[in-house]
């Protein structure tokens, strides 16, 4: 999740990015950083690639990523969790580089 300046303040973009192609796969935009947010932006990447086998899905630690919401949705779509290092945000370099450069 990144945020844009726009006229009125901030809006937030979660994107999901395939790690092999680097290629975004789902993004959504909302005014606030939820856990629906990235919710309904995974779900729409699941709807689109519609994985036939387990698939490990990468991120940072926020708390979006790691609410009590974000375990069962995980659970029922087989995808295992990866977390990057507290504080190191080179584990996600790819999203990172992205949101600079979409900057």
């Amino acid at each position: 999740i990144s945020y844009i300046p726009v006229k009125n303040g901030f809006v937030y973009l979660c994107v999901i990015l395939d790690l092999y192609s680097r290629k975004v796969i789902a993004w959504k935009v909302r005014t606030r950083m939820t856990t629906s947010l990235v919710l309904d932006t995974l779900q729409t990447a699941l709807d689109r690639r519609k994985p036939a086998e387990p698939l490990l899905f990468h991120t940072d630690r926020g708390s979006q990523y790691t609410s009590s919401e974000m375990r069962p949705f995980l659970d029922r779509h087989s995808l295992t969790c990866s977390y990057s290092k507290k504080g190191y945000p080179w584990d996600n370099a790819i999203t990172e580089s992205f949101f600079k450069y979409l900057k």
